[in-house]
């Protein structure tokens, strides 16, 4: 309860002085700019939500097949809209399907913050670059790669901590719910390292769900 009423506090703060100042304001650009980064917000606030009902949702549920290729693309189209041109992507996947027995709600809210979390350390023109890969025999292999300014040490300290954000307007939520997630019900593991160049990599592992 305490990681839910964090996670929502900072957007739902944000979100309402966006609309505070949004009815005060006359100026068409400072008006769109306000009303995009209130979406922003909501965007945010769903994300939590969806992340600690996936968390919360334990054993319950049918898990089913899913070509993890299409998820990625899912996600990636989502992550494009969101971009709105400011940051570039590649994607670079296996040529045939890569069938795994998961939940896809719950897998792709893990991944999804992992792709936000690069979207939003990326400066402006910069690119993504996001690779899935056969794993091990049963496992997958997701890597997210940004141009951002990379790990400071107070959060490479406590990496998967709740709380721990390095934007302002953070949650801190994302990457501990992906850790649990993937660690928990996929016996997986996220690591996150400096990039060659500058930068931060995600490398996600993971395999079938276990139901039982």
């Amino acid at each position: 309860g305490r990681g839910l009423a964090h996670s929502l506090r900072n957007p739902l703060n944000t979100l309402g002085l966006a609309v505070d100042t949004l009815a005060q304001e006359n100026d068409p650009t400072a008006i769109a700019e306000l009303r995009n980064r209130a979406r922003e917000q909501i965007r945010r606030i769903d994300e939590a939500l969806k992340g600690f009902l996936a968390l919360g949702a334990g054993l319950a549920g049918t898990s089913e097949s899913v070509d993890i290729r299409e998820l990625v693309e899912d996600l990636l189209l989502e992550a494009s809209q969101r971009a709105d041109g400011r940051v570039r992507f590649t994607l670079q996947m296996p040529p045939q399907p890569l069938q795994l027995k998961v939940q896809a709600q719950e897998l792709r809210a893990a991944l999804q913050a992992l792709l936000v979390n690069a979207l939003e350390a990326s400066p402006d023109g910069a690119q993504v670059d996001i690779e899935l890969r056969d794993g091990t025999p049963g496992q997958a292999e997701l890597r997210i790669s940004d141009r951002g300014p990379g790990l400071p040490a107070r959060v490479r300290e406590r990496l998967f901590t709740p709380h721990l954000s390095t934007k302002p307007e953070g949650a801190g939520m994302g990457l501990f719910l992906a850790q649990r997630i993937l660690r928990e019900r996929y016996d997986g593991r996220l690591e996150l390292r400096d990039r060659q160049g500058g930068g931060t990599q995600a490398l996600a592992r993971f395999g079938a769900r276990h139901d039982g």
